[in-house]
């Protein structure tokens, strides 16, 4: 629900965005968020013991760069007899192996799996948080030198993405009539607006109408940053596209 008068996280938009220094899945999510069907098993999630050994040979299997949406590059790399992972502008952290495709953090409660090839290569990885989930290919270094120089770019350019000011007034639009426009979206950010739709259109209907929306810049993660006045409050609202223009990524919060 959104909170108009304390701070603190109000409603988050997207199924295709990392973000936060400690490696939050960013989703649509009221305060409490539907436990994920696909998810690894109950007993994996939050628990930091029970982890197996693996020994050098199956631990370089899954060193490598992995591409999230939004251009960021997970890396998972080998120190010694551990693994760690790290995104961008975070600090490295140790994961921990329950099986051979499962994989958990200490730092927060989250979840990796992995997708092994035939010589049980990892091909790809899926994290697991705040009950959503997000995919990760393998890519090769020239692929992720291209996606964090793209990203970089855009930070540094501090230019707004063509249409993403009519795409935060025409996501919210559809919070506010409840009506969506799913076309405007990635295909996860249809399916988490679409389960949490009651408690968006409920937020927006307390705000109230747009009644104007600034550019502020850039945010670190590449997400276009805008001020929105609305008829009773005030937002901070962040919005991320794919070149073709849908939207993969929205976080709104309290405005300034």
């Amino acid at each position: 629900m959104i909170m108009l008068n304390k701070p603190g996280p109000w409603w988050k938009l997207s199924a295709a965005l990392l973000g936060g220094a400690s490696m939050c899945l960013v989703a649509v999510a009221a305060q409490v968020t539907p436990p994920n069907l696909n998810a690894p098993s109950a007993q994996t999630a939050g628990q930091a013991g029970n982890s197996i050994t693996l020994d050098a040979a199956a631990m370089d299997s899954y060193v490598g760069l992995y591409q999230f949406p939004g251009n960021r590059i997970y890396t998972v790399v080998r120190d010694g007899d551990r693994l760690t992972s790290q995104l961008p502008g975070q600090p490295a952290v140790e994961i921990f192996a329950r099986s051979k495709t499962e994989f958990f953090l200490k730092v927060v409660d989250a979840q990796l799996r992995f997708e092994l090839d035939a010589q049980g290569r990892a091909q790809a990885l899926t994290l697991y948080q705040k009950g959503k989930q997000i995919r990760a290919p393998r890519v090769d270094e020239q692929t992720a030198r291209l996606a964090q120089e793209a990203l970089a770019t855009k930070v540094s350019s501090q230019t707004p993405f063509p249409g993403s000011e009519a795409a935060v007034r025409r996501i919210y639009s559809g919070m506010l009539s409840g009506k969506p426009h799913y076309d405007d979206m990635q295909p996860n950010m249809v399916q988490a607006t679409r389960e949490q739709l009651p408690h968006l259109m409920a937020g927006a209907q307390r705000l109230g109408g747009i009644q104007s929306v600034e550019f502020r810049g850039v945010d670190p993660q590449g997400m276009d940053t805008y001020d929105v006045r609305h008829e009773h409050g005030r937002t901070r609202f962040r919005i991320a596209l794919t070149s073709d223009g849908k939207i993969e990524g929205a976080l709104m919060s309290p405005g300034p």
